[in-house]
């Protein structure tokens, strides 16, 4: 049926004869038609500047689709080299150019270029100027969740910049396959992908990614974009099994399928939001945040990608204000005026979620105009219509997000992922759902003449209202008043008897309460409170209760202060049932596994308050009950675990004055209780923490290992004993406990820690093992308690630590292949066990340690001459264990050695950029190493004493200097040396801290 022009709304025949006009060349004005059209006066200064930039858009697409159709090179006349990189195939086209598969033959791995055709729209100098600012912007960002650039460069006149490989499919793909349930199954690949024939890579998922993708509207050898994303086979077979236990994983059906429940969308969301945040935190604006935009990879990673249309906040020259950016459909209103900012990009990022969450886009028009009108003046549709069994929370927080005003969405992107991790998590959002009259609000402003006539309607009907009721109220008032007195006397006598009943019900519903609350919450401390091996000891003899040794799971933060919020509910009742010992129990028990939990998220502070509370609580229980065994146990335990915490907050000389006074308690107990099973664990363990090396970043004068450990060594001798003698009495005891009880875990891993501190001391042939036989020892047994429990993370952990040890040289010569291998174990070994627990600091900290042995032990073997691509792997692991750094270093300002450990992988880093020739490279990460250290000492001058470190670098900086041609400027870096060698009268022939691989030990 042909449409009746005579029904349109006038102020849409207006617009298409505005839109028309455009078209033709011609430069209508706006004034013009609302001085010609009055009574369409507002709906014309409103929508016409929108269709004016929308067409001014469109033609600027044309002209570009038309110049790529007729310019831009075509694979077969893409040169098979470029530089170092030698080009694989086509794997996608992007709004500012191709992206190829590429091989880099100096560090042999796969990588992604993106080049700028030579011809057509790679000619125009501004073109080439948005091209490389979208490497410039990309090469910014630093994130799990952005594609990493690694450089740019020009070759026979075509640009291109290098990226990460990412093996994975847009996030549209994704929606299209759940739109169409006829796709084939995922399970069933043939190892290519659907928008680019590939073969599966075999690189490891750390340097793994050729980005492939494609661009609105394009296809890619021939296969359209609606085809159904195919699941690439895992690179190792384990990975299936670290997927599904990483909170921030996609679930997957029996065939593979990739399922899209509510908290995998807030999955997607936080990852999406985390990285948006981080990139507006560096002047950053994406401005085409869409699904097209956002990759997965085969670990269920959120990849952003394409920052083609992004903009610099410090650099506006390449886009002109009122410029219209973006991808139509998932444009902010206020975009659609020239304003593009960060509350933009949480719309657009909430309409990305709306559409994962309702399989079609917010927005379905398909006029350009009706849609702009849709964006500009309506409301995002409800996502209940499309999908009434969404959670009211994750509704609520995406209606907030995509609100039509900016200033009624989130603030920034970080608000949007917190509310969408609270709803993860299932704890109450901050968002609110609008009420009636917010609603209301936002119809009136887009309906004014309407509303008005709708208010005076209102108005009237309330005056009649009121008048009507008033003579009814007069009324029923002096009725009310006759009755009120009778009633009341009846009142009294029941209220006396209700009181009566409510005091007792109360009393046993108080109770009841508090049954039920201790129940719960030993079922949270089952499920998220075991971390490290167990250390309850009340029924430590009771060896079958060790028999099946509960799998435990690191927590989260929200999981840590869940437990720490419910503290103050055994306060509450400890002060009414200050005789309940039961309660005072489970309250320390409470406190000690929420110290331990807090540890375990880098927060000493509250773990130590935690800490101490649990102590002060088992003392006072042991001064009421001194015949009891588990209260002075529990106590001596804590007092350990306090020493722990001090180590790990550089604190020395409190660490080993914790863990002596409890030796010292131990002592001093009865003998049946010193010879119990718990008791001679907590000795064994005691032994083994006291011989452990100081940590870098000591507040005690232990800036400088060498003298930390000398410290250490002399309280040692005061107590008369050492290192050697320490770990040999706990090994003995251990044996003899392991012999007795051969199924408690907790006294093999024990041991293992003890043969894993053996290796770090200077080989004694006369006294200890070869440090080989040692490791091998300790691996066999956490090997076997991961044949038993494979998924428990403390064995995991036990077990990367094993890989990332320093071992001190043995009696045999081990051939470096062997050492080889181990280190790049170690690194697949952290690389899983961070990716399942991202949240957990000390899983960070060995993945970065285990990249940091990997580089040094290519440094200190490789030769020059004969293997420099060893040298360049060392680089780009370097740069890759000092991102992992510099993230704990930022979560974590307070503590130090986070921020020596930045410090001398950075300055190492510099020394292979010097071996490599490359003076300039070292000489600018010397620079801002020097820069960001000192600046970080300033903001912190209790770690004074750190400020040594700044020696070598100011000498190793003279020395680049010098080769640079800089005399003047190297001696201004000696003199600085000099000066703070002078100031901490520091040894001019030791450099303690860039010459050996980080190897602290388990905490």
């Amino acid at each position: 049926m042909a449409h009746d022009p005579s029904q349109q709304n006038p102020v849409e025949v207006l617009a298409e004869e505005f839109a028309q006009r455009i078209r033709s060349g011609e430069h209508p004005s706006i004034t013009d038609y609302v001085k010609r059209y009055p009574d369409h006066a507002e709906e014309i200064e409103s929508l016409f500047p929108s269709i004016a930039m929308m067409e001014q858009l469109k033609q600027q697409k044309r002209e570009s689709q038309d110049q790529r159709s007729v310019a831009v090179k075509t694979p077969a006349d893409m040169p098979k080299q470029l530089g170092d990189f030698r080009v694989l195939r086509e794997i996608g086209r992007g709004g500012m150019g191709i992206v190829y598969e590429a091989w880099q033959q100096s560090l042999a791995r796969r990588v992604a270029l993106k080049v700028l055709p030579t011809e057509g729209i790679g000619r125009s100098e501004k073109q080439v100027e948005r091209f490389l600012r979208e490497a410039k912007a990309a090469g910014r960002l630093h994130h799990t969740n952005i594609v990493p650039v690694f450089g740019v460069g020009q070759h026979g006149g075509i640009y291109f910049y290098v990226m990460q490989l990412i093996e994975g499919y847009g996030l549209d793909a994704l929606i299209e396959y759940h739109q169409s349930q006829q796709a084939p199954a995922l399970a069933e690949t043939d190892g290519e992908m659907v928008m680019v024939n590939t073969e599966v890579s075999t690189a490891h998922p750390r340097t793994a990614a050729v980005t492939r993708w494609t661009s609105d509207n394009t296809q890619t050898h021939g296969q359209d974009k609606k085809a159904s994303p195919e699941l690439i086979s895992p690179v190792f077979p384990d990975d299936a099994a670290s997927s599904a236990s990483n909170p921030l994983a996609l679930v997957t059906d029996p065939e593979g399928h990739l399922q899209l429940g509510w908290i995998q969308i807030a999955n997607i969301g936080i990852q999406v939001a985390d990285a948006v945040h981080y990139a507006h935190r560096h002047g950053i604006l994406h401005r085409d945040i869409k699904p097209a935009n956002l990759l997965l990879d085969q670990e269920h990673n959120v990849w952003i990608t394409d920052f083609g249309l992004a903009k610099a906040a410090e650099n506006n020259n390449l886009t002109q204000t009122g410029d219209v950016v973006g991808t139509l459909r998932y444009m902010a209103p206020e975009q659609f005026e020239g304003t593009s900012n960060a509350v933009s990009e949480v719309y657009s990022l909430g309409i990305t979620l709306h559409e994962l969450a309702t399989l079609q886009p917010a927005f379905g028009q398909e006029s350009r105009m009706e849609l702009i009108r849709q964006i500009m003046e309506g409301s995002v549709p409800s996502l209940r219509n499309v999908r009434p069994d969404i959670p009211r929370d994750l509704e609520t927080i995406l209606q907030k997000a995509t609100a039509r005003e900016a200033s009624e969405r989130y603030a920034t992107a970080q608000d949007l992922a917190a509310d969408l991790q609270r709803f993860r998590d299932d704890r109450p959002i901050l968002a609110r759902r609008s009420t009636s009259l917010q609603k209301m609000r936002h119809w009136s402003r887009r309906n004014r003449a309407l509303a008005i006539s709708v208010s005076a309607a209102a108005c009237l009907l309330v005056v009649a209202t009121i008048t009507a009721s008033v003579g009814y109220l007069w009324t029923s008032r002096a009725y009310s008043s006759l009755t009120a007195q009778q009633e009341k006397t009846q009142e009294a006598e029941k209220e006396a008897l209700t009181q009566r009943d409510k005091a007792r019900q109360q009393s046993e519903h108080a109770q009841h309460n508090l049954e039920v609350a201790m129940e719960a919450l030993e079922r949270i401390f089952a499920s998220v409170g075991q971390t490290q091996a167990s250390e309850q000891l009340a029924d430590f003899d009771d060896q079958q209760s060790w028999v099946s040794m509960p799998q435990a799971q690191p927590v989260t933060p929200k999981e840590a202060q869940l437990l720490k919020d419910m503290l103050t509910f055994y306060d509450q009742f400890i002060v009414s049932n200050a005789d309940d010992t039961t309660l005072q129990v489970k309250r320390a028990e409470a406190q000690q596994r929420v110290g331990k939990i807090q540890l375990l998220l880098g927060n000493t502070k509250p773990a130590e308050s935690a800490y101490r509370q649990a102590l002060e609580t088992y003392r006072q229980l042991h001064e009421e009950f001194p015949d009891n065994e588990t209260y002075p146990l529990q106590a001596i335990a804590i007092k350990s675990e306090l020493g722990m915490l001090c180590r790990t907050d550089g604190r020395l000389l409190d660490s080993v004055n914790h863990h002596r006074e409890a030796l010292e308690f131990l002592d001093k107990l009865s003998k049946p209780i010193r010879q119990t099973a718990a008791a001679r664990f907590r000795r064994a363990r005691i032994y083994n923490l006291l011989g452990l090396p100081p940590q870098r970043g000591s507040r005690h004068g232990t800036s400088d290992p060498g003298m930390a450990a000398k410290m250490r060594d002399n309280i040692l001798q005061e107590m008369g004993s050492s290192r050697v003698d320490l770990y040999l009495q706990s090994e003995q005891i251990l044996d003899d406990l392991i012999r007795q009880y051969p199924k408690n875990a907790n006294y093999q891993i024990e041991k293992v820690r003890g043969l894993t501190n053996m290796m770090r001391v200077s080989n004694r042939p006369n006294i200890l093992p070869d440090p080989w036989i040692l490791w091998n020892d300790a691996k066999d047994i956490v090997k076997q308690l991961l044949a038993e429990q494979p998924d428990n993370a403390n064995y995991q952990y036990e077990f990367a630590l094993l890989f990332v040890q320093k071992l001190q040289p043995g009696r045999k010569q081990i051939p470096l292949n062997k050492i080889r291998a181990r280190l790049e174990e170690a690194i697949t070994i952290c690389d899983q066990l961070y990716r399942r627990y991202r949240h957990v600091p000390e899983y960070t900290k060995l993945l970065a340690k285990a990249l940091y042995n990997r580089a040094e032990f290519e440094v200190r073997y490789t030769k020059l001459r004969s293997e420099p691509d060893r040298l360049h792997m060392a680089v780009e692991l370097f740069r890759e264990s000092i991102d992992y750094q510099q993230r704990l270093a930022s979560q974590f300002p307070d503590v130090l050695q986070y921020q020596i450990r930045l410090n001398q992988s950075s300055h190492r880093l510099s020394e292979t950029y010097e071996r490599l020739g490359r003076i300039q490279d070292a000489q600018a990460v010397l620079e801002l190493n020097i820069k960001e250290f000192d600046r970080y000492l300033d903001e912190h001058p209790q770690f004074e004493d750190a400020r040594r470190i700044l020696i070598y670098d100011y000498e190793l900086l003279a020395t680049l200097l010098d080769r640079n041609g800089q005399s003047r400027f190297a001696q201004v870096a000696r003199d600085k040396a000099q000066k703070l060698r002078d100031q901490f009268d520091a040894d001019p022939n030791k450099d303690p801290f860039h010459k050996e691989p980080l190897d602290d030990p388990p905490s």
